[in-house]
Formats: C-alpha cells, sequence, structure tokens
C-alpha cells in the first residue's frame, strides 16, 4: 500500500471518529483487527479487544462516553506499514459534561487488507484520570 492510500485511510479513519460515528469507524478495521488502550490491563477501558463483535462494542463504548468535537493532526509517520499519528484533541467527556483539550498518540498497523489491523492509542492518562475521579466523586462511577 503506497503512502498516499495509508494517508487516506488515517484521515479517513479520523473524520469518521470526529463525526462520532460507530458504524463508519468500525468499517475501517479489518476483520481480525485488535483495538487497544495503552496502559495498565487493570486500568484500562479497553485493555484489548479483538474479533468484529469485541471491537464494535468497544468503539461504540469510547463513542458513547468520548464526544471528539475537534482534531488536529500534529504529525503522522508512516513506515511501511506502520503508522504513528500525534494529534491535539478537543474532547466532551459525556458521564460529567467536562470539555478537555489533550495530545494523544495511535499507533496504527495497516493490515493486507488496506484496513486498520491493529490500533494502540496512548491517551492523557492525567486528564482521564481526574475525569473518573471527579465522576466516582459525584457517584456517577463504582
Amino acid at each position: 500500500m503506497d503512502r498516499e492510500t495509508i494517508v487516506e485511510l488515517i484521515q479517513a479513519f479520523y473524520q469518521s471518529r470526529l463525526a462520532n460515528s460507530i458504524d463508519s469507524c468500525v468499517g475501517h478495521f479489518a476483520a481480525n483487527a485488535r483495538l487497544r488502550i495503552a496502559g495498565s490491563t487493570e486500568a484500562s477501558p479497553i485493555a484489548g479487544s479483538s474479533g468484529p463483535e469485541t471491537l464494535r462494542r468497544h468503539v461504540a463504548g469510547l463513542v458513547a462516553d468520548w464526544e471528539w468535537r475537534s482534531m488536529e493532526i500534529r504529525s503522522l509517520l508512516i513506515d511501511g506499514n506502520r503508522v504513528a499519528v500525534h494529534y491535539r484533541l478537543g474532547t466532551r467527556y459525556v458521564p460529567t459534561g467536562d470539555v478537555i483539550s489533550s495530545e494523544i498518540v495511535d499507533l496504527i498497523e495497516i493490515s493486507d487488507d488496506g484496513r486498520i489491523g491493529s490500533y494502540i492509542e496512548f491517551v492523557d492518562t492525567a486528564a482521564t484520570a481526574a475525569l473518573a475521579a471527579k465522576q466516582r466523586s459525584d457517584g456517577g462511577l463504582q
């Protein structure tokens, strides 16, 4: 897969996520794709998922909890079928209504069928922890 095609895939995926479209997001993943939020498997809301049903459930959960409002790619590095994306994200944490801006890095591998085969997201853990603590103190998270 050439660089231009990979860039188009990545941009289309992030546009789907910015539109908060579950179907469109999931459509960019290969059938056997893996999705993971980096970090402790005990603390991560998505320590790892693979397979279409689990992946769809996890994407739906992310879209339900995190409404993307703005996204600006700061850098996009491509090495063969591997992609690293650094971006600035404006998002609303739906359970509390809090709006935050943070920086995120995603590591993506493109599968042989030209879709996302592996997606690992490195999130702003300090902001995520603060929002979860706030939700717990408001009685919303157990």
